[in-house]
């Protein structure tokens, strides 16, 4: 398994990168307004990249469960970072909101740096923040080490998505618990891949989680719920807005084409793609994957908005309409992988300022149904 892992790794962080190419060109075009990397290359781009500085969070660990599930190792557990800031928190007697940011696959202070939204809302809604990072990612390895984490088949089966969601909860759930807070409402937030486990995070855990902000998150990004070329076409799409550029953007595009024929992968004559295979792994998929998922979250979904800029190549496996009264889509037709979680800028477009705006009412909604029951019990 561990040779088998190798190329799809490489393939993950291929994507990646080209979205970042992406971004640059057809995006909002700030130099923050990028996506994560995964892995060891994450770390080689963040070293490259001047990032701004990290708000003013306190670190943390939290002893965490290898497995929540079964009883292989009882009494295994591995320190989970995560990050805190309480400078705007209305405190545990008022019932001061508490935003989880649920960490993607990189550390976790990257996100925290690219997540400035969050703290500039904090202050609006006097939230307490909690940026979580993911189990084997940064500091958070289980088995002591990178080395050890990442060994073989055995070592790695406790990297999944079920056991990612259940560190959330149990990670949250004795955080309220320590500061005497239960009665704070959480909200969760997540971009990309955090974004799905956000979304997920609401789903499966409703009782803990009372609303979830998904940015650019490709939840329908499986085999037979989105078109297998999907994402192909929006990247030509974008290119052939590149190519379309003058001037400075020029600068930009050449980076691009140099990335893309580095793959081999754009007609430079037509600007399609022609051979990219976004199905790798598809087979593994085990069958519930493969269920409507749209239908599940409008039977037993509610309180989620997905966020999505159609220039994003991911969108194409998103929620780009609204499912349900509570399921809520907020499109736009610019935009970059999950930009609206970036900080606000005195640049910032309008489209920009609206769908931020919309975002934030749909909190303030959550909280307010939240605080109206709380009252009434």
């Amino acid at each position: 398994m561990a040779v088998a892992m190798a190329p799809r790794r490489l393939w993950c962080c291929w994507i990646l990168n080209l979205l970042y190419c992406i971004e640059l060109c057809v995006g909002f075009g700030s130099p923050m307004a990028r996506p994560h990397l995964l892995g060891s290359a994450a770390a080689a781009a963040r070293r490259s990249m001047p990032l701004s500085k990290v708000p003013p969070y306190e670190t943390f660990y939290f002893t965490q469960l290898l497995d929540h599930f079964t009883f292989s190792h009882p009494q295994a557990t591995f320190q989970q970072k995560y990050l805190v800031n309480k400078e705007f928190w209305h405190g545990a007697q008022k019932a001061g909101p508490i935003f989880l940011y649920c960490g993607n696959e990189a550390e976790i202070e990257y996100f925290a740096d690219i997540s400035g939204f969050l703290l500039e809302i904090a202050r609006r809604f006097g939230a307490l923040l909690i940026f979580a990072e993911h189990r084997y990612c940064g500091e958070s390895m289980p088995f002591g080490n990178e080395r050890r984490a990442y060994k073989n088949a055995k070592s790695l089966s406790y990297l999944t998505t079920e056991q990612a969601l259940a560190d959330f909860a149990t990670l949250i759930t004795d955080f309220k618990k320590n500061l005497s807070a239960k009665a704070s409402p959480v909200t969760a937030f997540g971009g990309s891949y955090g974004g799905m486990l956000a979304a997920w995070f609401r789903l499966k855990y409703p009782h803990i989680v009372i609303g979830t902000l998904a940015a650019s998150a490709p939840i329908l990004q499986f085999e037979d719920l989105v078109p297998d070329d999907i994402f192909n076409k929006i990247i030509s799409s974008d290119f052939k807005v590149c190519k379309a550029m003058t001037s400075v953007q020029l600068d930009n595009f050449d980076i691009l084409s140099r990335i893309y024929a580095g793959f081999n992968i754009i007609n430079n004559s037509t600007g399609e793609v022609e051979c990219f295979d976004l199905t790798v792994g598809a087979d593994e998929i085990s069958g519930w994957g493969r269920q409507d998922i749209k239908a599940v979250l409008k039977d037993f979904g509610s309180n989620i908005v997905f966020s999505n800029g159609l220039q994003d190549p991911w969108s194409g496996g998103s929620v780009l309409e609204d499912i349900s009264s509570s399921i809520i889509a907020i499109v736009t037709k610019e935009g970059a992988h999950h930009i609206d979680l970036r900080a606000s800028t005195k640049e910032d477009p309008s489209w920009l300022v609206d769908q931020r705006e919309s975002e934030i009412n749909q909190i303030r909604h959550w909280l307010a149904q939240f605080y109206e029951t709380l009252i009434v019990i």
